[in-house]
């Protein structure tokens, strides 16, 4: 019964970001004109002052980011790739909302990070007053007479998507919408509806997310009370909500990619495909909002309920298995030119695999498992595998690593460098407890 209420539960609009549009005026929304705004605090650019028309015939996008958005600053090398290659027809200018000497200061205490070749609005001003955001990165698509035609996400700006913009195409693109509301009535929504999970014995919610339109139930991480647990997510992916509830979270953000294991042909429905031209069709269609909430003696065992539930709903067999997968494996042949000489305990390694600026990235007088930790961060980032210590050693260290070694793709510089101090880093397969995905009979 309380499943029937809450499906015909009215709408909840959460708004993260305010609405500027008080400040500068309207609020455009996509078959707007774009105004000629005078845009200031503009670096990276030959002039800080800016308008739209400097790009007179060219399409533009409107980048928005901000200075902890990681996937935001992941695509930099992606906006100035497409910037070079359609700059004859197409503007990318990029915006956030902190000041320009709070960006200034950011940048340079990341030297790692290349900013792209284009204008960067600081300090938000009527761009941001026009398309308010309600999370990053957004894209808005502007064509060359400044009409807006889409409000999107980041991964839409794909080549193939930007050529039919260019060529004014028509471009089934999902819509970002800004979603403001006022806060009283959001509160008092959500606390009706927390209420009703609050007094259910067992209940079981699952809706296709919809741009925070319809039930928010928050996230609620294994949280316990009266007796019972609950678990809730306003948006994630099958293969999302799965870990989740196999995966302990102090474990979830050192599980490899290559051990999430699917026995089927078609992954779209469950995970984020790597073929980025699916992307927007996987957000529209694949992603859920998730609340689960029953009595249980023990977080094990409502996990184990939870993953029952989601296998019921979604049609599915997912266990863990052991499974040989390829891992990087450590091992040693010396340890001399590792051992502390002791000393004040520094480390710096992790700053580095973050991308930010440091100036001498090592490590003093640290635990050779800590050198542990920060490479399994590193394999996790960029090759999405386990590294396993078959090394044996318990000491203190002292290891100087380069950025260049501990950012690459590419694991020859890092087993280079290691190998100075009698490290041997080698892919092997190994057994790993491995997420197996079936399709039910």
């Amino acid at each position: 019964m309380i499943n029937k209420i809450i499906r015909t539960f009215f709408p909840v609009f959460i708004g993260l970001i305010p609405a500027m549009g008080s400040v500068y005026g309207q609020v455009l929304k996509i078959g707007d004109t774009v105004p000629d705004f005078e845009i200031n605090d503009v670096i990276g650019y030959s002039s800080s002052t800016i308008h739209l028309s400097d790009f007179e015939g060219k399409a533009i996008i409107l980048d928005f980011w901000s200075h902890g958005c990681k996937g935001c600053i992941e695509s930099f090398p992606k906006v100035d790739s497409l910037q070079q290659k359609y700059g004859d027809n197409l503007q990318i200018i990029l915006v956030n909302n902190e000041s320009r000497d709070s960006t200034e200061r950011w940048r340079s205490k990341r030297t790692g990070i290349k900013l792209p070749s284009v204008p960067i609005v600081t300090g938000g001003g009527p761009l941001s007053a026009a398309f308010p955001q309600n999370a990053y990165p957004l894209h808005v698509w502007i064509d060359a007479d400044r009409v807006v035609k889409h409000i999107t996400h980041g991964w839409n700006a794909t080549e193939a998507n930007i050529e039919a913009f260019i060529n004014r195409d028509t471009l089934n693109l999902s819509t970002v919408e800004f979603v403001d509301i006022d806060q009283e009535e959001k509160r008092s929504t959500q606390r009706i509806y927390d209420a009703m999970v609050d007094s259910a014995v067992s209940f079981s919610y699952l809706a296709r997310y919809r741009s925070k339109k319809d039930i928010n139930p928050g996230n609620h991480l294994f949280v316990h009370k009266n007796g019972k647990w609950r678990f809730s997510v306003t948006s994630n992916a099958v293969e999302g909500l799965f870990k989740t509830a196999y995966i302990p979270l102090m474990d979830m953000d050192l599980f490899p990619k290559n051990a999430v294991i699917y026995e089927m042909e078609n992954t779209l429905p469950y995970r984020i495909p790597k073929d980025k031209a699916l992307i927007d069709f996987h957000y529209q269609h694949y992603i859920y909002t998730y609340d689960y909430v029953c009595e249980a003696a023990s977080e094990a065992v409502f996990r184990e309920a939870m993953a029952e539930d989601l296998m019921n709903k979604f049609n599915l067999e997912v266990t863990l298995q052991e499974r040989k997968i390829p891992c990087m494996v450590l091992k040693m042949k010396k340890t001399k030119q590792l051992e502390s000489k002791g000393g004040q305990s520094i480390d710096s390694l992790y700053a580095v695999i973050l991308q930010m600026e440091v100036k001498e990235p090592k490590m003093r007088n640290m635990p050779f498992a800590t050198l542990v930790h920060r490479l399994r961060a590193r394999m996790k980032i960029t090759r999405g595998m386990a590294l396993l210590d078959e090394s044996d050693f318990k000491g203190n260290i002292d290891i100087d690593l380069s950025p260049a070694a501990l950012q690459a793709k590419d694991n020859k510089l890092l087993i280079k460098e290691l190998a100075e101090y009698g490290l041997v880093l080698k892919e092997e397969k190994r057994k790993q407890t491995c997420l197996v995905f079936k399709e039910r009979e």
